[in-house]
Formats: structure tokens, sequence, C-alpha cells
């Protein structure tokens, strides 16, 4: 009886072994698909581009200067090199992927998106094939719950803010990543971080956010996994039934798989209304 039961106990705590060790693969193969090994950046920084990005300079020319990347990298055993463009506002983003055969660079795919209106177009031509996968990001915005219902563009010009951010909701998020650069998965990442349910003059960790897109560049991975917590300031002004969004506060927790054990970074945003004054 007691071999019986040893016996019984054996074949189950190997059951669970396999069990674990299964789960656990398929948590890593959602982002580790292909690891680039060797990333070398030879002009510009996914820094700088999300830097330029953040700035509210109002002299800076957004959509004029377009910023160049120019990086390499290993994988499956090949050499590759990649020229990129994006402009200041990281709207748009064009990448050209070579590979490097006997000192020569050889084309083997473009990649441009363009962010507009909180639309992601990812557009991909490879092997003779071109493919467009857009990505709204306008599916997300936050229903007004039913005491709310007015709500107009920023606050009211001279009537006070509340100092104190309370808790609008946590959502969970997935979202695919179809661009493979630098430039595009930068291009991606910022128009998600910067996403708010008010108006766009949202400022980001650039930190942070570099560390989100130098990840998924790195592991080749296909979607992003994230939890927001959103927190908005509301106005205070007497004796109004309806008060506005005065500024929007969203931590986004990023994750390595769609298990959300493992955190790669945490980016907060702030957003602030049109009217809105310190």
């Amino acid at each position: 009886m007691n071999n019986l039961l040893k016996r019984i106990t054996s074949v189950l705590l190997m059951m669970s072994i396999m069990l674990t060790s299964t789960i656990s693969s398929f948590a890593q193969t959602e982002t580790d698909n292909i690891v680039r090994k060797n990333i070398r950046y030879e002009v510009g920084s996914v820094e700088g581009l999300l830097e330029s990005s953040n700035s509210n300079s109002v002299n800076r020319q957004a959509t004029d200067r377009l910023k160049k990347l120019v990086y390499t990298y290993d994988e499956n055993g090949m050499n590759y090199k990649v020229y990129g463009e994006a402009n200041n506002d990281l709207t748009y983003a064009n990448s050209k992927v070579y590979n490097i055969k006997a000192g020569k660079e050889i084309l083997v795919r473009t990649e441009t998106v363009v962010v507009k209106n909180n639309v992601v177009t990812t557009t991909i031509n490879e092997n003779g094939k071109t493919t467009v996968d857009k990505l709204d990001l306008n599916e997300d915005k936050i229903e007004e719950s039913t005491n709310r219902l007015i709500q107009l563009n920023g606050t009211w010009s001279g009537y006070p803010v509340s100092n104190t951010f309370v808790e609008w909701g946590t959502f969970k998020k997935t979202k695919a990543i179809t661009g493979t650069t630098s430039m595009s998965v930068s291009a991606v990442i910022n128009a998600i971080v910067k996403f708010s349910n008010i108006d766009k003059r949202a400022k980001i960790a650039v930190t942070a956010t570099s560390v989100i897109v130098n990840y998924i560049v790195q592991m080749n991975a296909k979607k992003t996994y994230y939890n927001e917590v959103v927190s908005f300031r509301w106005t205070e002004i007497p004796n109004a039934a309806v008060q506005q969004k005065a500024v929007e506060r969203t931590n986004r927790t990023f994750y390595t798989d769609s298990n959300r054990a493992t955190v790669v970074q945490i980016v907060t945003t702030t957003s602030y209304a049109q009217d809105y004054k310190n």
C-alpha cells in the first residue's frame, strides 16, 4: 500500500512539473519569438525620438524636420542594418531594413507608420507583399458616467481645480505590434502612452517609455500587454451640478506576456485640458 501511494505521488509530481514547464514555455513564446542581439545605434537613439515628441516648445518645427536613426543588429545568425526617419511628433515614421551579405546591403523590408486622430496605420512591404494594419485607440475612450453627461473642452477659466486625483477605473489592454523597427515601435508606443480622454497636451516619462520600446524591439514582440489606472482632477465650480475633467493621470504597467506576471516598465502620463492653467 505504501509503495502504491509513493508511485502515485511520484506520478502526480512529475505531471505537475511538466505542466509548469509547459505554461512557462507558452508565456515566454508570446514575446520571445526571435531575439535580436548586438543592437548598435550609429545615428540617433530611441530616447532622442521620444524626447523630441515630448517637447512642447512652440518654436520647434514638429513636422518639417525629420529625425534620423541608423542601427545594426544580429538575428538568426544574420546581420541587418536599419535606416529610419521620423518627424518630431512621431506621427510619421519610415524604416528600411537591409540584410548585409558579403559587405552588400540588400533591402528586405520597409515599414511606414502614420498616426492620425488616434489611429495608428502601419504599412509593411516584404517579399513583394504589402500589408496594412490599423490600430484604433479611440476604442479605448472612457464612457462618461450618468452624473457627468455634459463635458466641455477644458476647464472654465478662472475657476478652481481640485488638487486631488480621483481614480476613475482600471483597465486591461492588449495591443498588436505590427512594426519591428525602433522607429515603428517608438511611434506606436508613443501613441499608446500619450492617449488621453481630454486634450492632447500629454507629458510622459521618456526614460520609462524607451525601456518598453527597446524591450519590444529586442524581443521582436508581436503584442504588448499593459494595465491602466486612470484618475482625474476635476473642476470645483461653485453651485455647478456638472464639473469638468481638468487633469488626467494614467499609470500604465507594461508586462512581458498575457499572464502579466513580469513587469517591463511603468509609464505615467499626465494630460491637461485645453483651458487648464496652473
